[in-house]
């Protein structure tokens, strides 16, 4: 075990394919270095160019003295692809690999270890290598390399970033003494692979369009051979269709997601979409007038869509931190016209499939006044409608909303004009009563249209299940329990349940009319 300060010396020389003469300091200090392209001696030439590094702050060495255990030190170098303009066979795509030459280590195996990772801002960069681990650096020289890793630039206008730490770490049981006076001496080193490493990919969009790729006239691109390689997700017709993977043509290739495995010199693959039903890709002003003129059969109950809410991120995974919307109705049976009846699940009816916020019904443990009292529906029809899209906030219309009462003495069932409401209990389970759903306003509405179509019923509840950023949660539902001071909700199971006004865990899953 070393604990005092002892005479060491660490030389870190980054380069490339080139020895550089370097006088000793003392504590750190840096030699100026840059290698272009154009340094014919001094690169890795390709076919059409040349990879070029870079160092941080135009320098390449590392010079450390006097080092002791529990010393560490980063170097920053960028890998880039330069090309020659006079050379027209120019490669879409260059591999390269990363090696760590040793021309003397005197330090004990595993006393220096090295890490390679990509700098934070280029981590999700296509190509580039990843690995967080640190590995030791054996006694003597190796002059082939040790090899840190792999990466590859899909073009010229792409480079990636790398920083490379080397510690010295105390072994245990070994007696670090011996290391006194001890040289490391090392340099970077990348290698290109040869056009032979590269497979032609050629691409059939299908219709689509392909964007953060070049694609030669022929629709192809080179690619590394043996190499996973991350494909940009097409697009085709903005939102009327969506992307549901490649298909592979001619070749012999794997496919895993967007990544592409090649193993062959020449490789087809073809996009595949489907069309999305009008009311994923309709604007909203379309959707408005297209119900106004009573043309809604080609929207479906059930068919969904995504919208953005200004302040606030879905979490839940593949959301990409929109919410999604589904139409829960789209009927107008003639007990819609019935004086009294509440407007909530008559006409074009849309509902977020999940919840989108949890907060409290009231302040305070209290129903009075119903759901026209509550601090909710000011919420909702204020500050939450007003996140909502501008074009989405057009096309909702206001909507006569009846909901029952509480046990307070005296009062009836409440009418109040919103443009955004919570569900009752008769809206999602269809055989509800007044005596076995605790609502009084059960026959003043009717089930949705899309709990009827999946038979969401008192026993058979799964179907009214939601979640909140991925996981079961309970909803509000408007309804006052009408013989407690508690509101009704949707519990995580998707079963009837009541609840404090006051609990902030609640989960608000809104719905509105458009027209």
């Amino acid at each position: 075990m070393l604990s005092t300060k002892v005479k060491k010396s660490i030389l870190l020389i980054s380069f490339l394919l080139i020895v550089i003469s370097l006088i000793g300091f003392v504590s750190y200090s840096y030699y100026i270095s840059e290698i272009f392209g154009n340094e014919s001696e001094s690169t890795v030439a390709i076919t059409g160019g040349n990879i070029v590094i870079k160092y941080q702050n135009d320098s390449s060495d590392i010079v450390a003295s006097g080092i002791y255990i529990g010393w560490s030190t980063t170097k920053q170098f960028t890998v880039s692809y330069s090309v020659n303009a006079s050379n027209i066979n120019v490669p879409s795509a260059v591999s390269y690999e990363m090696f760590l030459i040793v021309d003397r280590n005197d330090f004990l195996s595993g006393s220096l270890q090295y890490q390679l990772m990509p700098k934070s801002s280029d981590s999700t960069k296509t190509g580039i290598y990843s690995d967080s681990s640190y590995y030791d650096i054996q006694t003597g020289s190796n002059l082939n390399g040790i090899f840190m890793g792999k990466g590859f630039l899909v073009d010229q206008n792409v480079s990636h970033s790398y920083i490379l730490s080397i510690k010295y770490r105390e072994q245990a049981d070994i007696d670090q003494y011996a290391e006194n006076d001890a040289i490391f001496n090392a340099r970077v080193n990348i290698k290109g692979a040869s056009e032979s490493s590269y497979s032609t990919l050629y691409i059939d969009l299908n219709g689509g369009e392909i964007s953060g790729i070049s694609l030669s006239n022929d629709n192809s691109i080179k690619v590394p051979m043996n190499k996973e390689f991350s494909l940009p997700v097409p697009t085709k017709e903005g939102d009327r269709y969506s992307f549901t993977g490649w298909e592979i043509v001619d070749g012999n290739a794997n496919i895993s997601g967007n990544s592409i495995s090649i193993n062959d010199s020449v490789v087809s693959i073809k996009a595949s979409f489907v069309e999305n039903p009008p009311f994923y890709y309709h604007s909203w002003d379309t959707i408005a007038s297209n119900i106004k003129s009573g043309n809604t059969s080609e929207y479906i109950v059930g068919d969904t869509r995504e919208i953005a809410i200004d302040g606030f991120t879905n979490s839940e995974p593949g959301s990409n931190g929109l919410y999604t919307v589904r139409i829960a109705n789209n009927s107008t049976p003639s007990e819609c016209a019935t004086k009294g009846f509440s407007q909530t699940a008559c006409g074009f009816v849309v509902e977020f499939v999940d919840i989108v916020d949890q907060r409290a019904m009231n302040s305070t443990n209290t129903n009075v006044g119903g759901w026209p009292a509550t601090a909710m529906r000011t919420y909702l029809n204020g500050t939450f409608k007003s996140k909502l899209p501008s074009d989405l906030q057009s096309a909702i219309i206001n909507t006569t909303v009846v909901s029952g009462h509480g046990s307070t003495s005296g009062e009836t069932n409440f009418t109040s004009t919103d443009k955004i409401y919570l569900l009752s209990t008769k809206e999602v389970w269809g055989d509800c009563s007044e005596s076995n759903c605790y609502d009084s306003a059960t026959d003043v509405t009717r089930q949705l249209d899309y709990y009827a179509n999946i038979n969401v019923t008192k026993s058979n509840y799964s179907g009214a299940i939601k979640k909140f950023n991925g996981t079961y949660s309970w909803w509000w539902l408007r309804a006052a329990f009408y013989s407690k001071n508690d509101f009704l909700d949707v519990h995580l199971y998707g079963n009837r349940n009541f609840i404090s006004a006051n609990s902030t865990s609640g989960g608000v899953a809104p719905a509105f009319r458009i027209e």
